[in-house]
C-alpha cells in the first residue's frame, strides 16, 4: 500500500504578549523551538517538521535544526491568532496534504519523541481520530488578575497535613 505521510506543525510566533520571543529562549543552551523541532525528528514516525512562524530569527533557529520553514502572514500572527490556523495555512502551503498532522507547542520544553510516536500509532492505527497530550496538576492556579481558578485563596487548605505538636519548652531554671 501506500506509505502514509505524518508532518508535524510547530506554530511558533515572534510576539508574545507575556515573554518577548519566548520561543527562543533557551533550555539547557537549545531555544524551545530548536528543542521541538529536534523531538520531532527524532520520532520515529515523523516524516517532515514544519515551524510556522512570522519572527526571522526563530526561522533561522527552526531551519538550523533541520525544520521547513513556512512563513505565516501578518493577520495569523497576531496575539488572538491560533494554532489552529497557523496549522490550516501550513496545510494550505504544501503540494500534498499529509495523513496525520502533528501539532507540537514549542513552549513545551521537555517533549518526549516516544510520546509523539505513540500518539501517532493511536491515530494510525484507528484507535483515535485525535489525541490530546496534557498534564494533571494539583497545584494553585490563579488568573492574571490575581483570583484564585482551582481554589479559593482565603480558603486554601493547608500543604503538608496536621499542624506539628511541639513539645513546650520547659521553663528556665532561676
Amino acid at each position: 500500500g501506500a506509505t502514509l505521510r505524518v508532518l508535524a506543525v510547530v506554530p511558533a510566533r515572534g510576539g508574545s504578549a507575556g515573554v518577548p520571543l519566548k520561543n527562543l529562549a533557551a533550555v539547557g543552551g537549545v531555544p524551545l523551538v530548536a528543542r521541538a523541532v529536534k523531538a520531532c525528528l527524532r520520532a520515529e514516525l515523523i516524516d517532515e517538521v514544519v515551524v510556522s512562524t512570522d519572527h526571522g530569527g526563530i526561522a533561522e533557529a527552526a531551519r538550523e535544526v533541520g525544520a521547513v520553514v513556512i512563513e505565516r502572514p501578518e493577520e495569523l500572527s497576531g496575539a488572538t491568532a491560533s494554532s489552529e490556523s497557523a496549522v490550516l495555512h501550513v496545510l494550505d502551503h504544501l503540494s500534498d496534504v499529509p495523513d496525520v498532522v502533528v501539532l507540537v507547542q514549542c513552549t513545551s520544553a521537555f517533549i518526549d519523541p516516544g510520546d509523539l510516536d505513540s500518539a501517532i500509532v493511536k491515530v494510525l492505527d484507528g484507535t483515535a481520530d485525535v489525541v490530546f497530550s496534557g498534564l494533571e496538576t494539583h497545584e494553585f492556579l490563579w488568573n492574571a488578575a490575581g483570583a484564585g481558578i482551582n481554589h479559593d485563596p482565603a480558603h486554601r487548605p493547608r500543604r503538608h497535613g496536621p499542624r506539628p505538636r511541639l513539645p513546650r519548652r520547659p521553663a528556665p531554671s532561676t
